[in-house]
């Protein structure tokens, strides 16, 4: 992508950090060090202002477009990449997906209240259910647009730098160990359910979609793709698409992820209990979690759940 940007004289910042060093005997790889130039995370606690959501979505629109091209002169292989673990791996799906999931519904049974337990009780689904919509939700159609994504795209594995109104005006993603063929939607939905706070996204979802398509297509026409370039129609039709998926990994995990807690998942008692035990249950008992997540699970039940 480097060398594509040099072609056309691109002088937008890049996306990615530099590699300073790699030795294959080992695999260690030595990257440049992005807090001496000014970059920060903005911590998962906070979530994403509007400021970093419109520059993170420009970003996801420049890195997609710029893999479509690379795509189309056959430098990158859809072949070349596994499958989205995510939305592929029984394990994951399992113990931390459908795991969250149960552990939601039971919280909010115990603890938010007589208001919330119809919610509460439509969440608690058999696996064979979730699996079923959950996976279908991600299956990318053969006709829908498709390139290489960054498969993790959430605020920790983002980086940006400020002026000096403290306003971000450039972003860095990182930590590319989960990369796929899919639709770049699945990167999208991951940053917008997991990263953005609840509130921004559901009051400004058309127009953050709108954000990442006029940069998506943009990086598609600068960087000269000549193939079919996706409407804002088809972008929001694989929103659509996705939304069991957005719903489902916001439900599950988005709690852990952004509360207080420094161990909201025990990897190694989820794995060994298929789920049923390795959550911290405080992180969906902390102030203000249920005005937080709230419409967002009755989003879901009311659209997916609630003739189960």
């Amino acid at each position: 992508m480097t060398y594509l940007m040099e072609e056309f004289e691109d002088t937008d910042e890049p996306l990615w950090c530099n590699i300073i060093h790699y030795d294959p005997g080992s695999l260690m790889i030595l990257l440049e060090d992005l807090k001496i130039k000014g970059y920060s995370v903005v911590p998962r606690q906070n979530g994403m202002d509007m400021d970093h959501a419109i520059l993170s979505l420009r970003g996801l629109g420049r890195y997609h477009g710029m893999a479509k091209v690379l795509e189309e002169r056959g430098i990158i292989s859809k072949d070349d990449y596994k499958p989205n673990s995510v939305l592929t791996d029984d394990e994951v799906i399992k113990c931390y997906l459908h795991g969250g999931l149960l552990n939601t519904s039971r919280v909010i049974q115990k603890y938010w209240g007589s208001d919330w337990e119809e919610i509460g009780k439509k969440l608690n689904i058999s696996y064979e259910e979730f699996y079923e919509k959950y996976t279908n939700s991600g299956k990318c159609k053969d006709s829908e647009f498709s390139c290489l994504i960054h498969g993790d795209c959430w605020s920790n594995n983002m980086m940006f730098k400020y002026d000096f109104q403290k306003r971000p005006i450039a972003v860095k993603f990182l930590d590319y160990q989960f990369p796929n063929y899919n639709s770049p939607c699945v990167d999208v939905t991951n940053f917008m359910y997991l990263s953005i706070r609840p509130a921004v996204r559901r009051e400004n979802y058309n127009f953050l979609l709108k954000t990442y398509h006029d940069s998506l297509v943009r990086s598609l026409d600068k960087f000269g793709y000549s193939g079919k370039k996706p409407t804002l129609e088809d972008i929001t039709a694989s929103m659509k698409h996705l939304e069991f998926f957005g719903l489902s990994i916001f439900a599950s995990i988005y709690a852990g992820l952004s509360g207080e807690s420094t161990t909201a998942f025990d990897s190694e008692k989820l794995l060994k209990t298929e789920g049923a035990e390795g959550f911290d249950e405080e992180t969906l008992m902390e102030p203000g979690i249920i005005e937080k997540i709230g419409p967002d699970l009755i989003d879901l039940v009311e659209k997916y759940l609630k003739n189960l």
